[in-house]
């Protein structure tokens, strides 16, 4: 009898032993799993902020070329002499600080056409030549820096300039924050 209750404990271990031995194998598996499972979502957000990145990279760029192109159309605008084209291009407080204190829609007008002559260089100027651009890093703003240029080239410059382009408040489009053109 005790080899029969020996041999029923025996056997239930055998029998037992499989079961008891496959339950961590499981674990094993699923902790095996989950690690991989792990390792691919980080990659998966490696490569979500990599495009991220990607294209924070090309919105600056574009934003930075964009000011620039509208930099440089102002700067032609004043080559051409025509400067009051620019009057349209003015952010709100630059229009209001150039009208002065006139009521008269009129004498507003003359007083941007006004200062939209002084933009111009005394004398002739054939080019222009940016020497500086620095952009803010919220991409709100640009300021450019550089010199009109005789027809001589850059051994004749003929005045230097400085230009603000900025966004609007209420409307998001680029405009002029500030231009000023000293001759030399």
């Amino acid at each position: 009898m005790l080899l029969r209750i020996f041999c029923c404990v025996l056997g239930s271990f055998l029998l037992a032993g499989p079961a008891l031995a496959q339950a961590p194998a499981q674990e094993d598996v699923v902790q095996a799993e989950l690690a991989k499972l792990r390792k691919q979502a980080e990659e998966l957000q490696a490569r979500v902020q990599a495009l991220q990145d990607k294209k924070a990279k090309a919105d600056r760029e574009a934003a930075e070329k964009y000011m620039r192109e509208f930099a440089e159309m102002c700067l032609e605008s004043i080559l051409k002499g025509d400067p009051a084209d620019l009057i349209p291009l003015l952010n709100k407080e630059a229009r209001d600080l150039r009208r002065g204190s006139s009521e008269k829609e009129t004498e507003q007008k003359v007083a941007l056409f006004q200062y939209a002559e002084r933009l111009r260089p005394k004398k002739p100027a054939a080019s222009y030549k940016i020497t500086s651009a620095i952009t803010a890093p919220d991409l709100e703003e640009a300021i450019f820096r550089g010199d009109f240029l005789g027809k001589s080239g850059e051994a004749d410059k003929v005045a230097t300039f400085v230009l603000r382009v900025c966004r609007e408040k209420e409307g998001q489009r680029y405009v002029i924050g500030l231009i000023s053109v000293s001759s030399n």
